[in-house]
């Protein structure tokens, strides 16, 4: 908590320096997030010739507003990804991608909003 009071011109010099910072450390909140599910994921994806499971990407898709994108690269993985027809080796299996962040979204907004806090 805040007590005392704060001179308007310096009020709104903090707005302007948190605004500005505010999408920049976001974003690295969100890449904080795209690793964690990157890694969860890592233990799902199926493993032939570990290609797919190099191919992994996390990167940054856009600053405003800001976006992360969580992928693999190779151009079998959407099939591998949706076929359920087809066995794996527990743990992994297909929907490597899409179980790990449905199980993720639990929590999201609390861990992003404390980097954020953490780090504006």
């Amino acid at each position: 908590m805040i007590s005392g009071t704060v001179d308007d011109r310096v009020f709104r010099a903090m707005l302007r320096k948190y605004a500005a910072e505010a999408p920049s450390v976001l974003l690295a909140g969100l890449m904080v997030e795209g690793y964690r599910l990157e890694q969860k994921s890592m233990d799902q994806v199926p493993v032939d010739t570990s290609q797919l499971r190099e191919s992994r990407l996390t990167a940054p898709v856009s600053e405003d507003p800001p976006q992360v994108a969580v992928s693999y690269g190779k151009e079998y993985a959407a099939a591998v990804h949706e076929r359920l027809d087809v066995p794996h080796e527990p743990p992994t299996k297909a929907k490597f991608l899409e179980d790990p962040l449905n199980d993720l979204r639990v929590g999201f907004f609390k861990r992003l909003a404390e980097w954020v806090r953490d780090h504006l």
